[in-house]
């Protein structure tokens, strides 16, 4: 249970992609509602700083072997796009279903690469297929974060009911996700507070921050957007 958001920016020949995600970790009891919450930073990066990346779904010991494998390099993520398809993920998921049929027990992957200075945007689905994105949002309040975007009215043309936005500059971009996690955060019982992170050519930004303040943290957040840096 979380919302992440991405969304590609870029003014020129500078890209940066705009990585956001809430900090809320909700253990459910027996009856499958909440117990309790705790602040956890869920965007994480590669040692070298060549991707970052977070998961919504389970977050069980099999979730954290695999965050560790991909920290510490042990996953070629790199070898795994260029084949779009991550055996790791595949593993993780299919492992819990036991050969049953899929249930909602499945994580899906986000992640940002700088990979040979350029910028891309990537979904890991539950079966290992990886896609390349200009936008997205994942988890339980992705929903509420989608409306917030409202990319409908940014597109440059449609294709056999494909909608194709154009593209955002860096400003917008960080706009965009901001809005859209605030729609989530107000809206999604398992969403709140805000992590954040600018994946760009040369570097990765991380401006994470688990505070006990939702609301210092909302406002520092709307400062560190708008601000850019």
């Amino acid at each position: 249970m979380t919302t992440l958001v991405g969304i590609i920016g870029q003014d020129g020949e500078d890209k940066e992609i705009v990585f956001a995600a809430d900090i809320q970790r909700t253990k459910l009891g027996e009856d499958n509602k909440p117990r309790y919450k705790i602040p956890v930073q869920k965007i994480q990066f590669h040692k070298d700083r060549d991707f970052a990346f977070s998961m919504s779904g389970d977050a069980d010991s099999k979730y954290g072997e695999f965050m560790d494998k991909l920290i510490s390099g042990k996953i070629d993520l790199k070898k795994a796009i260029d084949k779009g398809y991550l055996k790791e993920l595949f593993d993780l998921n299919i492992s819990r279903w036991r050969r049953e049929k899929p249930t909602k027990e499945y994580n899906i992957f986000l992640f940002a690469t700088r990979f040979d200075n350029n910028p891309k945007l990537f979904i890991g689905h539950p079966l290992g297929k990886l896609e390349e994105k200009t936008f997205v949002t994942l988890g339980s309040g992705a929903e509420m974060a989608q409306g917030y975007l409202d990319l409908k009215k940014d597109i440059d043309f449609v294709e056999e009911g494909i909608y194709f936005p154009r593209q955002f500059s860096r400003e917008e971009a960080r706009k965009r996700a901001y809005y859209a996690m605030s729609g989530a955060v107000g809206g999604d019982i398992s969403s709140s507070g805000y992590d954040l992170a600018f994946v760009r050519s040369s570097e990765i930004i991380s401006l994470s921050g688990k505070l006990e303040d939702i609301e210092v943290e909302r406002q520092n957040w709307i400062k560190k957007v708008f601000s850019g840096e």
